[in-house]
């Protein structure tokens, strides 16, 4: 699955990222502070990366009723009775 994220986001993370590999930043408390919002950030990602894939799977869902509203539609028009398409109808309203 393609990973999307905001270009400058995403860039400015990795900017903090090779900066806080340098040998230059020894300060402690400076790596500490400056990782935390990283975290932070990497965990909205992990969040927002879960929620596009709850909503892919709703999307999936969705299609696949359509599918099966369309193929029960063909079929009544091929054979003249609606009985089927009333059971899908049914089945998809959960009644």
């Amino acid at each position: 699955m393609e990973r999307r994220s905001s270009g400058k986001r995403r860039g400015g993370l990795d900017a903090l990222r090779e900066f806080l590999r340098k040998p230059a930043v020894r300060n402690e408390r400076t790596l500490a502070e400056a990782r935390k919002p990283l975290k932070e950030a990497e965990a909205i990602d992990v969040e927002i990366l879960g929620r596009r894939i709850e909503n892919e799977h709703r999307q999936l869902a969705h299609v696949a009723k359509q599918f099966r509203l369309v193929v029960a539609a063909q079929r009544c028009s091929e054979t003249g009775g609606v009985d089927g398409f009333v059971a899908v109808l049914k089945d998809l309203s959960g009644a």
